[in-house]
């Protein structure tokens, strides 16, 4: 590995934890639109799932975090998508859905490269 990689390691994972730190409040914060007054719960659920998400998915967690919290509280009975209410049921990141395939590859490459 080069020198100039090996310097590229420390801002590609400080960039990844900052956007865990993102995609963990926008999960909070949904849950709790939709779930008023069970934001501990909330809380412990998605620390729960982000340790499990880097265990799975090292170093992108954050593309299978979303995914293991939806389906940690479909387990407690607390899915989203039987919400009534459309807007607490929207997705964490509708903008990078589509795009979420081709910059995880851009991304691979880049680290193999």
């Amino acid at each position: 590995m080069a020198a100039e990689q090996l310097e590229e390691v420390p801002i590609f994972l400080a960039m990844v934890t900052s956007v865990i730190s993102q995609l963990k409040n926008r999960l909070q914060q949904q849950y709790e639109r939709a779930y008023p007054g069970l934001g501990d719960i909330i809380r412990y659920v998605i620390d729960e799932e982000e340790s499990a998400a880097r265990d799975l998915c090292f170093p992108f967690p954050h593309l299978v975090l979303p995914d293991m919290v939806e389906a940690h509280f479909a387990q407690l009975g607390l899915a989203l998508a039987n919400h009534p209410d459309k807007l607490a049921a929207s997705p964490i990141f509708p903008e990078t859905q589509e795009h979420a395939a081709q910059a995880v590859g851009q991304v691979y490459q880049s680290l193999i490269s």
